[in-house]
């Protein structure tokens, strides 16, 4: 993607940019998504292999759970608070935990938003 189309998108960032292109050695796409979660697990962030990080954010008013497994529960998983709980990683400290599946659970009702960013390698 040129800087004119990042631009554009309003996927420019400046010297943040710069620094994650740097960071990891050339240019990313950052992509985000709002994703609706209930009590049924949901794949929040599908697996690649050129995902470099990701953000998950609990929006709703009650705590959730994620896991790089389909299989996520309160019993398997990372607890994010209610209305803003989050979790962060990328490969240079998590290693693969970012490029993997990702999935999330409410612990219960109402089902509620949640906000994923992914930073993915650019290639081409």
């Amino acid at each position: 993607m040129d800087f004119e189309t990042l631009v554009a998108q309003g996927k420019w960032y400046g010297a943040a940019y710069t620094y994650v292109q740097n960071l990891f050695g050339g240019p990313t796409l950052e992509t985000d998504v709002t994703v609706s979660v209930g009590t049924n697990a949901i794949e929040l962030s599908k697996g690649n292999g050129d995902k470099l990080g990701l953000v998950i954010v609990n929006l709703n008013s009650v705590d959730m759970f994620v896991a790089p497994d389909p299989n996520v529960s309160s019993s398997l998983g990372i607890r994010l608070g209610a209305n803003g709980g989050a979790v962060t990683m990328d490969v240079t400290k998590d290693f693969t935990l970012p490029s993997r599946s990702w999935w999330g659970v409410m612990v219960s009702a109402p089902s509620g938003n949640v906000f994923v960013v992914e930073y993915i390698k650019a290639h081409g």
